[in-house]
């Protein structure tokens, strides 16, 4: 043994290669004894290189041996015998290793990650997994399980290997303040799970009872590096992103410092104030304080874009887990995000008082240059509210201050103050001022504008100081012109607490001088400040009284009482006391000339008062320069040639009284001084002066009448003589003075035929008349014709002067100031002053057509007698012409209405008259309706006819027409079945187009009926093409057939009856009388027979499906009158069927029935019918069906329409076996061809069990078929296929023993359409 040479030895995996293969190195024999077996003891470094070495050693046929010669030599130093590689020795027995492998201990460096294992043994790599290794500090509290599996595995020996942690896992490791400090605090467990050694067995695991602890541990002592940053400008968020876990409590916010470039300039910023927040273990997110960040934004070149946003990190800014420092770095952003967000008012402090408004922001804000139409104050939180737009001022702040770059300081100016005092619910306290702001007027640094603000966000002021300075009087002014003191303040002052009565007018500025205070008058307000007040005219007179006060500038002075007016904080205004009055700033003197203010004037009293806005002299009057007029832009009428009398006291009144000849002037004017507003004056220049010591006199001046200074003329007019034109129809009236023509009255006017009262005596009072008359003395009457007339059927009346008198009444006329004329009574009435008799012949002015009523008027001018009336000589037409007109002469039906002499005569028109001008479309309109008359209509009461119309020019356009109001009504209708028509009979002609037959309704009687029923038309048409009384419905096809499915409706006269309402127009859109159960006045039968149109068969089902021209009754269905054939002649196949049938439908147009079996199967046995749609040729006759009028169906032969063939398969519905005979029966649910059987598909057995078993079942071998196709084969089974059933001892037992199955392939057989 001691010759041995180990190393010689050699294991590999394969008997022919030495791919794999292991020479031993170390390994030594276990015994020195010499003896014919070598045991050899492997040392830990081979077979940990044996356990190493893939599919090496693992089992019997992995394990080979080879060895060199002279590796062993026997006690005669004979060498051994050479195994070559690829004569490799198989191992005899091999033994697994079944042992456990241990972690036996680990080194961890925190510096890197680095996690060295010491295994017992050579374990296999491939089934570690690190994510079963938790690291746990001295106690079990603290401790993290790896989160990623590693990869990056590397053996240092057979035993040992390492692998460095995911930096995530480092990280996590790291953020574990006790854990990994030291060794003490570093302790690994896992479980089994964690690795295998070469054989699959799992390592010992250590759990937390019994952790393992690290024999080396290199702590971290690298600081930290950042390795990017971004720098979000719009929230002010710094995100931050490290190369290992950061201790975010170590955070300095002075380490980070704002560059616009990697190099220190004068824009850099070192933060202040900000917050750090771990959002990972390497990423954290700064929170810059809005100070720094306004002061940020403050740079044009700082931070706010990529390229200019550096950050400069000094090394005591963060501290990694171990208390590293951070590595300096000087980084451009890796990304940027711009401030997108618009800045906002947080708050802001308004001093009313300084007149100085602070307004705070959410941001740093850009200074602006004018405030104007950029803020809004509101009372509320309302656009409703009251609200002043800041408008003018100065502003300061902003980002041109680097101590406050969110704040704006606006110092507003006089006017918006003012304004703001003015509003009365505004700026009163702290809760009565909210700001907002408009779009797009100001931003910040990155142009983004504040937004409006709504309504619901409006800021209530923070901090308020109110107004406390009392207003005062800067100035005033006295216009003696104009009677105005104009006062101006030092601020705005609420108008609504003036008081004129306060001020005082002094003549020196000391108070013992003569003065006036002011007694009333009125005000306006010129502005906030200003205010402009118009003296009384007693005020105004009363200081001219005093010749030394308000002479000049210099003798005019005033002074202020308490309370003259209230700021509007309610602060009273300082007053002016009399010994220090205000001087006037600007003084203008009276030089108005007096002027006319009103007019009177009394037509009764003849009398004309003027007056002024001032005293006046009456003796300075010059009547001759007052002229009258009828408006205050109209021309003179007229000049006074003077006055009889006028008044004589100094006042502002003067009074004169009219010359006869001025005033017969003005009332001959029919449209002067009539009213007040047509009685104007001018007063010319020097008409009168005023009492001054330098007069003024006045100057050119109009002016009417002022509203109840006018008084008319109160005596009535008188009617002197009259005259009357029969001829020409015409009354002249005189009167005594001049009237007022437009006021006549003609049915004042009663005509007598004696001036005395007795029985014969004839009046008549004029209905009306005109006149063209112009206002003056004398007016003439146009008679109306009615009213001559109605005076020629009189015939005593007014026939010559001794019958013609005339009386009026006081409504006949007025004079030109309305009074009404004198009546003359009917008991003593005025005589005709001349007179002028009647010879005029009739002549038709005017007709009218009523077509309502159906009446035709004619109207003459003057009477006629209807009795002589000849209805032939007139024609109704279209147009005037002949030639181009639609014509109608009246016909002999015709008659009149009137039985009295009359210029009018009624036509009751016949109703043939009236449907043929309807049907003809004749005199429909008021501008198609026109007349002519021959020269025998009619005669006057003296026999003389009326003159002819001929066409043409004279035909007469309708004058009054009346279009037709009355709804058409339904008199009858008829029903025929046969002819399928509806004939409707109405009261007049009606328009064909409007007719819905769908909206009638066909039903029985409900009152002798007790189940009423009704059917309303849906389909049916209208076959009339012309308007007419008598129209015809084309009943459709569905509607007849609904109303022959029901039995009880249109079976005869007595259940016939029709409903129906706006179903029709006439043809003047008069809706139709809605129509109740009318009963049918014709009814004709159905006499028509139906007709096969078409049919579809389904042989799957056997279903026939037939359509008809009309509804059946199926329950009359004899399928024995059904002849199918192939060929529409009849000579080639055919099948009758036999007459039963079954899953028949109800009754109606669309019949369907499906065959018995038997007649299906039999259609089926024979090949050439019904097997294509070419195939299916129908007969039917008439015993077939019957309509629901019992009609026999028409004979017919059609092809089909639609054919299904046969698809489903034949299926077997029973069998039989003769053991005897040897005779086999199938019995299918439908005929099957027989020379589609397949015998040999055909399998007998004893069970219903699918297991195959030899013996319990035979499979036919021979046989044929002895019957045709039908639904049953029979077939003779061969004597083989008998013996071998009989041998098998199957069928064997009494029926129903159940041991006599049969079973078959797919396809064992067919039906006629080769379903198998």
């Amino acid at each position: 043994m001691s010759s041995a040479v180990i190393s010689d030895i050699s294991i590999q995996s394969l008997p022919t290669s030495s791919f794999h293969s292991i020479g031993l190195t170390s390994s030594t024999p276990s015994s020195m004894v010499n003896h014919p077996t070598l045991t050899i003891t492997l040392s830990d470094y081979d077979i940990n290189h044996i356990k190493r070495t893939d599919s090496l050693a693992t089992r019997v046929n992995t394990t080979y041996l080879y060895i060199k010669e002279s590796t062993v030599r026997d006690l005669n130093m004979n060498p051994s015998i050479a195994i070559q590689p690829y004569q490799a020795l198989s191992v005899s027995e091999f033994i697994s290793d079944t042992t456990n492998p241990e972690l036996e201990s680990f080194s961890f460096d925190l510096d890197s990650g680095l996690l060295v294992i010491y295994m017992s043994e050579t374990p296999n790599l491939s089934t570690f997994n690190s994510m079963y290794i938790s690291l746990q500090s001295n106690t079990t509290n603290s401790f993290y399980t790896l989160s990623y599996n590693i990869s990056n595995l590397k053996f240092l020996t057979f035993t040992n290997f390492s692998f460095t942690l995911h930096d995530a896992d480092l990280n996590e490791i790291k953020s574990f303040e006790s854990l990994g400090s030291s060794k003490p605090n570093l302790f690994m467990r896992f479980t089994s799970s964690l690795v295998r050694d070469a054989f699959g067995n799992m390592v010992e695991q250590r759990l937390s009872s019994n952790p393992l602890q690290v024999s080396i541990i290199i702590p971290d002592t690298t600081c930290p590096n950042i390795i990017r940053f971004s720098f979000d400008l719009n929230r002010g968020v710094i995100m931050l992103t490290f190369d290992e876990t950061i201790n975010v409590t170590s955070f300095i916010a002075e380490g980070l410092q704002f560059q616009s470039k990697i190099l220190p300039s004068s824009t850099d910023f070192r933060l202040t104030n900000a917050t750090a927040t771990l959002i990972n273990l390497t990423t954290v997110r700064v929170t810059i304080s809005q100070v720094d960040l306004n002061y940020i934004k403050i740079f044009s070149e700082l931070a706010n874009q990529l390229n200019n946003t550096f950050l400069n990190f000094s090394a005591k800014s963060f501290e990694d887990m171990s208390g590293n420092y951070l590595c300096p770095e000087v980084l451009l952003a890796w990304n940027f995000t711009q401030d997108t967000t618009s800045p906002k008012i947080d708050s802001f402090d308004f001093d009313l008082d300084s007149s100085i408004l602070i307004i705070s922001f959410s941001e740093t804000i850009l200074p602006i240059l004018s405030v104007g139409n950029i803020f809004t104050l509101h009372h509320n939180k309302s656009f409703n509210s009251q609200f002043h737009a800041i408008s003018d001022g100065t502003a300061v702040g902003g980002s041109n201050d680097h101590s406050n770059p969110s704040v704006l300081t606006i110092y507003l100016i006089q006017t918006d103050i003012d304004r703001i005092k003015n509003l009365s619910l505004l700026a009163t306290s702290n809760t009565t001022i909210y700001l907002s702001a408009q779009a797009n007027s100001l931003s910040d640094p990155a142009f983004n504008f504040v937004q409006p603000t709504p309504a619901s966000q409006f800021i209530l002021v923070a901090n308020f100081i109110p107004d406390t300075t009392p207003p005062s009087l800067m100035s005033f002014q006295l216009d003696m012109n104009y009677g105005i003191i104009s006062l101006s303040f030092s601020e705005a002052v609420d108008s609504a607490q003036f008081h004129i009565h306060s001020i005082l007018l002094q003549s020196t500025k000391s108070s013992s001088t003569l003065s006036h205070g002011l007694t009333g008058g009125n005000f306006v307000v010129l502005s906030l400040t200003e205010i402009e007040i118009y003296l009384t005219m007693d005020d105004v007179n009363s200081i001219k009284r005093l010749p030394l006060l308000a002479q000049d500038k210099d003798t005019t002075f005033l002074s202020l009482l308490d309370f003259l007016i209230l700021d509007y904080a309610a602060i009273n205004i300082i007053n002016i006391p009399k010994d220090s009055a205000l001087n006037a700033e600007v003084y203008s003197p009276d030089v108005t000339s007096p002027s006319l203010v009103a007019i009177t004037f009394n037509l009764t009293s003849e009398n004309l008062t003027l007056h002024f806005d001032e005293i006046v002299s009456p003796f300075s009057l010059n009547a001759a320069n007052i002229e009258f007029k009828r408006d205050l832009i109209g021309y003179s009428i007229l000049r006074l040639q003077g006055y009889s009398t006028i008044s004589t006291a100094w006042s502002s009144i003067v009074t004169i009284t009219l010359l006869k000849q001025d005033l017969d002037i003005i009332k001959l004017d029919s449209q002067l001084a009539i009213s007040a507003n047509s009685t104007c004056v001018t007063l010319l220049d020097n008409t009168i002066n005023d009492v001054a010591l330098i007069s003024n006199s006045n100057t050119l001046q109009n002016m009417c009448v002022i509203f109840g200074g006018y008084f008319g003329d109160l005596i009535p007019p008188i009617l002197l003589t009259f005259a009357i034109d029969l001829d020409s129809g015409e009354i002249v009236l005189n009167f005594n003075e001049p009237v007022n023509a437009f006021t006549l009255n003609t049915t004042s006017l009663t005509f007598l035929s004696s001036q005395f009262d007795n029985p014969g005596r004839q009046r008549y009072t004029l209905t009306g008349g005109t006149t063209n008359s112009i206002n003056g003395l004398m007016t003439t009457i146009n008679i109306t014709t009615e009213d001559l007339n109605n005076i020629k059927a009189l015939t005593t009346l007014l026939s010559s002067n001794l019958t013609t008198f005339l009386a009026h009444t006081n409504s006949l006329i007025r004079d030109m100031n309305h009074n009404l004329i004198f009546p003359i009574s009917v008991d003593l009435p005025q005589m005709v002053t001349l007179f002028v008799d009647d010879s005029t012949r009739p002549t038709l002015v005017l007709w009218g057509l009523d077509l309502t009523t159906n009446v035709i008027t004619l109207t003459f001018d003057e009477t006629v007698n209807p009795r002589s009336i000849n209805v032939s000589g007139i024609v109704l037409q279209t147009t005037p012409a002949i030639q181009t007109a639609f014509t109608h002469t009246i016909s002999l039906l015709t008659n009149t209405l009137s039985d009295k002499e009359s210029t009018v005569v009624l036509l009751n028109m016949s109703t043939t008259d009236s449907n043929t001008l309807k049907r003809e479309k004749i005199a429909l309109t008021d501008t198609s309706a026109y007349i002519t008359l021959s020269s025998s209509v009619i005669q006057d009461v003296n026999g003389y006819y009326a003159i002819e119309r001929p066409p043409g020019v004279s035909a007469l356009l309708v004058s009054v027409f009346v279009s037709d109001y009355v709804s058409p009504i339904l008199g009858s209708f008829n029903l025929n079945l046969s002819s399928e028509e509806l004939i409707l009979t109405f009261s007049e002609t009606v328009n064909y187009k409007t007719l819905d037959p769908n909206l009638l309704k066909i039903s029985n009687d409900v009152k002798s009926i007790n189940n009423f029923a009704y059917y309303q038309l849906q389909e049916s048409t209208v076959k009339s093409t012309s308007d007419s009384h008598i129209l015809v419905i084309t009943l459709s096809a569905n509607d007849l057939n609904e109303l022959k499915l029901r039995r009880n409706i249109a079976t005869s006269l007595s259940d016939t009856f029709l409903t129906g309402s706006s179903f029709l127009k006439d043809i003047f859109n008069n809706t139709i009388v809605p129509v109740s159960l009318l009963q049918v006045s014709e009814f004709i039968e159905d006499v028509i027979s139906p007709m096969l149109i078409s049919f579809d068969l389904d042989m799957d089902t056997g279903t026939f499906l037939l359509i008809l021209s009309e509804v059946v009754n199926t329950s009359t269905l004899d399928t024995s009158g059904i002849i199918l054939s192939s060929f529409s002649n009849l000579t080639g196949q055919s099948f009758q069927l036999s007459g039963s049938y079954h899953d028949v439908s109800s009754n109606g147009d669309i019949v369907s029935f499906t065959m018995t079996r038997d007649d299906l199967n039999t259609i089926k046995s024979i090949e050439n019918i019904a097997v294509s749609l070419n195939s299916t040729i129908l007969v039917v006759k008439p015993n077939t069906l019957l309509d629901m009028n019992n009609n026999p169906l028409s004979e017919t032969t059609l092809s089909c329409t639609s054919f299904i063939e046969d698809s489903t398969p034949p299926y077997l519905l029973n069998f039989t076996i003769d053991l005897n005979t040897g005779v086999l029966v199938l019995t299918f649910d439908e005929t099957v061809l027989d020379s589609s059987l397949i015998l040999s598909y055909w399998v007998v057995r004893n069970n219903y069990s699918v297991v195959f078993e030899t013996d319990s079942q035979h499979q036919f071998i021979l046989g044929f078929t002895f019957s045709r196709n039908a639904p049953s084969i029979y077939i003779y089974i061969s004597r083989i296929d008998l013996n071998e059933i009989k041998r098998k001892n199957l069928c064997s037992k009494e029926f129903m023993r159940e041991d006599c199955y049969l079973a078959y392939r797919v396809d064992a057989v067919k039906d006629m359409n080769r379903n198998g």
